[in-house]
């Protein structure tokens, strides 16, 4: 993995822009052309995205493949609830 993207999704998580609990309703789909919630770059119909529901916050999440995985492994971090 890009070290610009654990980077980035490690300062989003310290800001808050990503949540730390867990994730319900996840779903892996192809992109629409959203921005990841990860590293902010557009997530094409070509490429995966996994998107989800944070509890603690009941915002919606959509991030690339690549990225859910970098978030999900990050540190001190509450795992996600499978639906």
């Amino acid at each position: 993995m890009d070290p610009l993207v654990q980077w980035l999704i490690q300062r989003r998580l310290e800001d808050g822009r990503l949540p730390r609990g867990p994730v319900t309703e996840i779903q892996e789909t192809a992109g629409s052309g959203q921005p990841c919630d990860g590293c902010g770059a557009i997530i094409s119909r070509e490429q995966r995205a996994v998107s989800g529901i944070a509890i603690e916050s009941w915002r919606s999440l959509s991030l690339h493949v690549d990225c859910f995985e970098v978030w999900e492994a990050a540190p001190n971090l509450r795992r996600s609830e499978t639906s």
